[in-house]
């Protein structure tokens, strides 16, 4: 959706990022759901982090070819495997565990099982000491590949609201 919005930027004047309005449309009318705020991450910020954590250790269990793709039902394009067994992986090899269908046993399935997989083994291997250590180089990676929309203004938790309530501060926008 991204790449239509952006090719097609002439169909938005004064849009300046047709490719977010197309993707914040198309996913307001499959939720039925009014988007009013969007994070975006860079999928070249997402190696970026995982190399500014020092990689992410992860349970592989299928190999997964790197660089490949699906042209005419034969897989082609493939430089490498990321091979079974327990390992850590840099950036480049964890976009590739986590994005890489074409020469899975079950596709998309595989895919998002990866993927699950992906998010618990970063979650799991955040240790506060360390990730303070690495502070710099992940504040750098985050402001370079991290963009957020919500303006500073919607959300002030633990502060009154025009009607002096501070649950109106908690809003469905402010969790």
């Amino acid at each position: 959706m991204w790449t239509l919005g952006e090719d097609n930027a002439a169909l938005f004047p004064g849009d300046p990022s047709p490719g977010l309005t197309v993707t914040k449309d198309a996913v307001s009318q499959i939720l039925g759901l009014d988007i009013d705020y969007t994070t975006i991450i860079d999928l070249k910020g997402f190696t970026e982090l995982v190399d500014a954590m020092g990689g992410v250790q992860i349970d592989v269990k299928e190999r997964v070819c790197i660089g490949c793709k699906v042209e005419g039902g034969v897989v082609v394009g493939t430089t490498g495997y990321i091979e079974p067994g327990v390992q850590r992986l840099d950036g480049y090899r964890a976009l590739w565990y986590s994005r890489s269908r074409a020469d899975s046993r079950d596709g998309d399935f595989s895919r998002m099982r990866r993927q699950r997989c992906m998010v618990g083994a970063l979650i799991n291997q955040v240790n506060p000491v360390s990730m303070l250590r690495r502070y710099p180089e992940l504040a750098a990676v985050l402001k370079k590949n991290v963009a957020v929309d919500i303006p500073r203004t919607t959300c002030r938790p633990g502060r009154s609201s025009s009607s002096g309530s501070r649950t109106a501060a908690r809003s469905s926008r402010c969790p």
